[in-house]
């Protein structure tokens, strides 16, 4: 594994590997921080994956809730009313995920994955590892 990893890497032959992270397919080699973009791919397609399950199996709670006063009591349909509003944000942002996750995969494809949208520059490999999806670079997300 050390080693596929290793050869999936960008930037760091010749550098003595100090440290692999393999749950964030980080690679520290003394000061330079690199990533392992087919893992970082992986790890995007099964979130992704993931959510879109979960929106699947959540369909159900983002029905209209009954209005009918004979069969539902009212303290019952304000708790339904809460239910799906709650279900519907829940899938606002969850769509919003998968939007993000698209996009990152995207430069993945397009060998862009790393680089701000906004300057050009690289984004800090931790700030990846933090946010796998980040199209920014930190400086650019301040606002600066």
């Amino acid at each position: 594994m050390r080693c596929q990893l290793l050869n999936n890497l960008i930037g760091i032959q010749g550098y003595a590997i100090d440290e692999i992270r393999l749950e964030t397919a980080l690679c520290v080699c003394g000061s330079v921080v690199v990533m392992d973009t087919k893992k970082v791919k992986a790890n995007l397609e099964a979130r992704r994956k993931a959510l879109v399950e979960l929106a699947e199996d959540a369909e159900s709670a983002q029905k209209p809730v009954e209005l009918d006063q004979t069969r539902v009591g009212r303290l019952s349909r304000m708790d339904a009313l809460q239910g799906q509003a709650m279900a519907q944000e829940t899938a606002r942002r969850r769509d919003n995920e998968v939007a993000r996750i698209d996009a990152a995969l995207k430069r993945v494809d397009d060998d862009e994955y790393g680089y701000c949208l906004a300057c050009g520059e690289k984004i800090a490999a931790k700030r990846l590892a933090l946010d796998p999806m980040a199209a920014v670079c930190v400086t650019c997300a301040a606002g600066k």
